[in-house]
């Protein structure tokens, strides 16, 4: 036996075991051969120990021998493997993430085919800017494509990557949004993800809106990354951005928020009591949008002036108020003066009641009897307030009969023949309740004419001439029934006017000495009588009728020495003469026992107020004390008027008091006692 030892020393390159020893025996053609084979080792690891041991014996088999001519054996040379190929797991991977992974592994084979284990491989990327490869881990860096190779020695294997990324997930700027202002844009941005969450650069973005009623949506190109949602009206809606099979929404939400408010007007001026005006409030947004159904709350700065409900501003008494329209924290104001002014005036013998468009009612003037009504019977030179909630009045002699809105009847004043009706002839300096159910009201000169609301007209006070109606020359202290179905009526100073319901009838009764009646005699009545039809509107004065009819002629009978008919002559009348046309309105003087009792004052349809007869103290205001017999005009723009004995008061459209003639007791009401021979403005409690 052949024993042979061979000893190998490899250096170091790895902690192993100090080493090992194979034996091989029955060797091909060296049966008795004994090879044992030492292999000394530094920190080899015992893989590579068997595979370097591996080798030698595999060179060591090659060397067989051949049968020599002997009969014996010849060793031969032992075959040693080639590396021939090599292979790679994979011809082409595809990556649709930056930063994904894929593993290739690569296989060399020898020359029979057999994988060679250990051998050495070395991998490179054509272009590691799209991807990187590390010991067969390819990871993906940017879109595109690269070759992928692995060498081991002269042999090399390739595979194709492919870098495409795909959207997965989209990012917006904003999930949810919230716009206040209809009009108002936001940028939207999106960022298309892959699936590591890389972005996805160039990606083809659309852009759509649940709503475009609420909200729209733009880009400046097809596929933009930005979007700009502009708000169209208050609600909701969807903005969705889609890039392939991914997409993103965001919620829009278009609540306008008020921003200023604007008022329809910013100064109102009302001139009654109750009268309205409207004022509506404009809500903006921040950009100037109005909001639909913006809630708006009213509120009034003094109610006791004005108040407001829904934008409907409503006068109550005089002065300013302001008035603000509020939503949320936008306001807007609007200044509100209340300047009543006056509805209508009523001059007495020397007192004057003015009544204001907010039922309140003021006097002023002579008070000797508490005619006033203010608790004093002390003279007043401007007005002061008796008492509100007043529809009508009317000044007597000395005493004054007042309306109510309730329809109750209220008197004050002089009480000596019972013209108050209160039952007793006690004067009054506070007004007293009388009756109710009363519809208008007339004060002659020491009497009272009632009408009712059902028609009934009744009288009280003095009777010495038959004026009450009643059949008697009985004074009463009591309202007594006179007829039924009268429309209106009229007491002068000592005789009645009526008009009947039913044909526009005038009656009279009372004194008719001067033909004032206008029955065609000078006979005095107890009852009344018929004296024509078709008429309006009639003005009892002292010894004289003024008539008006259904076609607004004015018709004239009576005294007429002061020219009070206005016929043109001084010539009295007992039959009714016809004095002009378009005539509106009149007022005859009631106290023909005074100087400037017998005076007529005349309202045309136009609004141009005239008067003729007595003028001693300027009362027809024409600027002179100069009598008329033909009515000259005084002013324009009246809408209302009254003649006392010597004064004349009247109310101009625009709601100003003005007074002229006699002022001895202060009934013009202009603060002083002077005689005015023009008409002069009159302050009523502003």
């Amino acid at each position: 036996m052949i024993s042979l030892r061979l000893d190998v020393t490899i250096p170091a390159i790895s902690s192993s075991s100090s080493g090992f020893l194979f034996f091989l025996t029955n060797l091909r053609g060296y049966r008795h051969l004994k090879l044992g084979i030492h292999i000394i080792t530094d920190k080899y690891t015992d893989m590579q120990l068997r595979h370097l041991a591996t080798l030698l014996i595999a060179s060591l088999m090659s060397c067989g021998g051949e049968t020599s001519p002997g009969g014996g054996t010849t060793p031969t040379q032992p075959v040693v493997p080639v590396a021939t190929s090599i292979t790679l797991s994979a011809s082409s991977i595809s990556l649709n993430s930056l930063g994904q992974t894929a593993s290739l592994t690569a296989v060399v084979t020898d020359q029979n085919g057999a994988a060679m284990s250990g051998q050495a491989v070395a991998w490179s990327s054509s272009d590691t800017g799209v991807v990187t490869v590390s010991n067969g881990t390819v990871t993906a860096v940017a879109d595109g494509s690269a070759t992928i190779t692995a060498t081991s020695g002269t042999l090399t294997a390739t595979a194709s990557a492919i870098v495409g990324q795909e959207p997965s997930t989209i990012s917006l700027s904003s999930d949810s949004l919230i716009m206040r202002s209809v009009g108002a844009e936001v940028d939207l941005t999106a960022a298309v993800l892959d699936a590591l969450g890389g972005t996805v650069e160039g990606a083809v973005i659309s852009w759509t809106s649940s709503d475009e009623g609420v909200a729209t949506i733009s880009f400046g190109s097809t596929g933009s990354e930005a979007g700009t949602v502009t708000a169209v009206a208050n609600g909701s809606a969807t903005i969705t951005a889609t890039s392939g099979t991914a997409s993103a929404t965001a919620s829009v939400t278009v609540a306008q928020i008020p921003s200023t408010i604007t008022l329809s007007s910013t100064n109102i001026v009302l001139t009654a009591a109750g009268e309205t005006a409207e004022l509506t409030a404009t809500v903006l947004d921040s950009l100037g949008v109005a909001i639909v159904d913006g809630v708006v709350i009213w509120t009034s700065s003094d109610s006791t002036i004005a108040t407001v409900s829904d934008g409907t501003v409503t006068a109550v008494l005089d002065g300013t108020a302001s008035i603000t329209a509020t939503s949320e924290s936008a306001s807007a104001t609007a200044t509100v003066t209340v300047s009543t002014g006056v509805s209508s005036v009523f001059a007495g013998g020397y007192h004057t009641m003015i009544l204001k468009t907010d039922g309140t009612l003021w006097a002023t003037g002579d008070n000797n009897y508490g005619q006033l009504g203010d608790g004093t019977t002390t003279d007043k030179s401007a007005p002061v307030q008796v008492m509100s909630d007043v529809s009508s009045v009317s000044a007597g002699g000395y005493h004054t009969m007042i309306l109510k809105t309730d329809g109750t009847l209220w008197a004050t004043g002089d009480n000596n023949y019972g013209q108050l009706g209160d039952g007793t002839r006690t004067d009054k300096s506070t007004p007293v309740q009388v009756m109710s159910d009363v519809s208008s009201v007339s004060a002659g000169y020491y009497y009272t004419m009632i009408l009712k609301t059902d028609g009934t007209l009744m009288a009280t006070g003095s009777n010495s001439d038959a004026q009450l109606g009643d059949g008697t020359t009985t004074d009463r202290s009591t309202p007594v029934t006179v007829m039924t179905r009268v429309a209106s009526v009229s007491a002068g100073e000592a005789h009645t006017m009526m008009i009947k319901i039913d044909d526009d009838a005038l009656w009279g009764v009372g004194d008719n000495q001067q033909g004032q009646l206008g029955d065609g005699t000078i006979i005095d009545r107890t009852t009344p009588v018929q004296v024509m039809t078709g008429v309006a509107i009639v003005s009892a004065g002292s010894r004289h009728t003024m008539i008006i009819k259904n076609d607004k002629t004015l018709w004239a009978t009576g005294r007429n020495q002061e020219g009070q008919l206005g016929d043109g002559t001084t010539t009295s009348k007992s039959t009714p003469v016809e004095i002009m046309s378009e005539v509106s309105a009149v007022s005859a003087s009631k106290w023909g026992s005074a100087p400037g009792g017998g005076r007529s004052m005349i309202l045309r349809t136009d609004g141009t107020l005239m008067g003729t007869g007595d003028n001693q103290a300027g009362e027809i205001g024409d600027g002179t004390r100069t009598g008329r017999s033909t009515p000259v005009q005084v002013m324009t723009g009246v809408s209302w008027m009254s003649a006392g004995v010597q004064h004349t008061m009247m109310v101009k459209s625009d709601g100003v008091l003005w007074g002229v003639g006699w002022n001895s007791n202060g009934q013009l009401g202009d603060g002083t006692t002077v005689m005015r021979l023009s008409p002069i403005a009159i302050n009523v409690g502003n």
